[in-house]
């Protein structure tokens, strides 16, 4: 697969993971619904920073890997994706979280860290990108493609999640969003599980 085809892969399962119920996700709901939209900004940057962390540490760290070690985190990272997938094929229909009650009172910096700390301390979000790097940066690959990744995907963290702030300040969608948890988490396991074959098979075939 070309690198056009990789990041295009990539960006896709981001967006499906993003949207998909999980801490993150939750946490900027309560804090955007009955709150202010700058304490869901916040969260949401809280977040992004957490993104920043994780691909940073997860595409260096790579660098300094042999050929062997690089295969084989792929196939390791590959089988906890479709691990992941299955799950998601088989959990039970999300229910949207309640506000809580945020009030206007908490700060933003508050709602910063709870999304820094709900991102940093969740460990499946650090192997769900280590899995997914390990298929997109292939050994030997440039200091600039290294670099250039956990910009991309900070990126689209950063855009992704504001639209979500956004759309939970709207009624109308909010609603359509929490309807959505029902079917959407399947989706993005079927992606994951199909994801996962398609690694194996190059690192068979490699």
């Amino acid at each position: 697969m070309n690198t056009v085809g990789q990041l295009g892969l990539l960006l896709g399962v981001l967006t499906l993971g993003l949207a998909s119920p999980g801490p993150d996700f939750f946490v900027v709901m309560r804090n955007s619904m009955g709150a202010t939209r700058a304490r869901g900004l916040a969260t949401a940057a809280g977040i992004v920073a957490g993104l920043c962390v994780h691909t940073c540490a997860i595409a260096f760290g790579m660098g300094v890997m042999s050929d062997v070690v690089v295969r084989v985190v792929s196939l390791a990272g590959a089988v906890f994706l479709a691990w992941l997938g299955f799950r998601a094929l088989a959990s039970a229909p999300a229910q949207a979280v309640e506000s809580g009650g945020a009030g206007e009172g908490r700060s933003n910096r508050s709602g910063f860290f709870e999304g820094l700390v709900c991102n940093l301390t969740n460990p499946k979000a650090f192997f769900f990108f280590l899995g997914v790097f390990a298929q997109v940066i292939p050994p030997g690959a440039s200091s600039g493609w290294r670099i250039a990744l956990p910009v991309v995907v900070v990126v689209h963290g950063a855009v992704c999640w504001t639209l979500v702030v956004l759309a939970l300040q709207s009624g109308p969608v909010s609603r359509r969003l929490a309807r959505a948890q029902r079917w959407l988490p399947r989706v993005f396991g079927a992606a994951l599980v199909g994801f996962a074959a398609l690694v194996v098979v190059e690192q068979l075939r490699g």
